[in-house]
């Protein structure tokens, strides 16, 4: 909520990782330029810390805090505005109430900057990428043209939304195309997660598929159906050559695992290991890697149900062009 309702023409995000220690975090804010920060409860403290070494920061809203503290918070913050999020939205309300409309009545400027991403990249102080909102709802159009999934379609988030990864494509893309995000409630809950809520789509790096892969192997062990299940592989394979798919039935035991809807999972962030995408598509669920950068919003390239190579990140998404600088053609080069 807080970052749409920034990024909706008012101003620029800067989400920052929760996971930051305190000095991290009022660097990040100070060179971010920050004049307004929303913060959980757990960072009171770094938050009083700011107010008194950041001038810059005019505004304060707390997203969770009891009502007996408010009052006493508040005089924390003085010379500074200071709210609590329920507070925040009464007053909202109360301004639409009153036929206030300035903020709905905004328009929306394609070239204003929208967020400010700290990437780690490879150097040792995060770099600062600015993306516009037409970097965004570029990238989100060129994915719907190369991947389109059925309304109601069910994800799990699991990546920090900090990251334009998730922020691209398992929250905004998500939306765009009409899906239903479901919050994991940490990485131990994933599996029961994706059980309660009948998950069918997930993004991730390729650590987490790893290790989706690395129980299937440990549990058909466990169970000595190894040898039994590279048969039925087989005899899948074969039928799906005359048009006859029935990995979902027959590996029906192992989908049951994963709550039973789980059909696509979408790579980036490093390499995977190829065997493990070709081992998922022979028991029925695909998982499509892709290229990409936070500077680019993300995604540059992509695999899809019709550019299916294991081991590859498919091809450019709708309207991208790429080019490889290299000294003579078929060279290896850089993107």
């Amino acid at each position: 909520i807080a970052h749409l309702a920034v990024v909706n023409g008012v101003g620029i995000s800067v989400p920052l990782d929760r996971l930051l220690p305190q000095e991290e975090v009022l660097a990040l804010l100070r060179r971010g330029h920050v004049s307004a920060v929303f913060f959980d409860g757990s960072f009171l403290e770094t938050m009083k810390t700011a107010r008194q070494t950041l001038p810059g920061i005019e505004t304060f809203i707390c997203m969770k805090q009891s009502k007996a503290s408010r009052e006493e918070t508040g005089e924390s913050f003085s010379g500074a505005k200071y709210y609590v999020f329920e507070d925040l939205l009464s007053e909202g309300r109360k301004s639409l109430e009153e036929h206030d409309t300035s903020y709905i009545d905004r328009v929306i400027d394609p070239e204003q900057i929208a967020a400010l991403l700290f990437t780690s990249g490879t150097t040792s102080q995060s770099k600062g990428v600015l993306l516009r909102n037409r970097n965004i709802t570029a990238d989100i159009v060129a994915l719907a043209l190369v991947e389109k999934f059925p309304v109601g379609t069910r994800t799990l988030s699991i990546l920090p939304l900090h990251h334009t990864f998730e922020n691209t494509c398992g929250f905004l893309y998500v939306l765009y195309m009409g899906g239903c995000i479901c919050v994991c409630d940490g990485l131990r809950y994933i599996q029961k997660n994706m059980e309660e809520y009948k998950i069918n789509l997930i993004v991730g790096v390729p650590t987490l598929f790893e290790s989706f892969y690395k129980k299937v192997m440990d549990n058909m062990k466990k169970q000595n159906k190894m040898a039994l299940v590279n048969k039925m592989i087989r005899i899948t394979k074969v039928l799906r050559k005359v048009g006859i798919d029935l990995r979902r039935v027959v590996f029906k035991q192992i989908h049951k695992a994963f709550g039973g809807g789980f059909k696509i999972g979408i790579c980036g962030a490093a390499a995977i290991d190829p065997k493990i995408i070709a081992f998922f598509d022979d028991i029925g669920i695909h998982i499509l890697q892709g290229y990409g950068l936070t500077e680019t919003a993300p995604v540059v390239a992509g695999c899809n149900y019709k550019v299916f190579v294991p081991g590859t990140v498919g091809h450019a998404l709708g309207n991208i062009t790429i080019g490889i600088d290299n000294e003579k053609d078929a060279d290896e080069g850089e993107i």
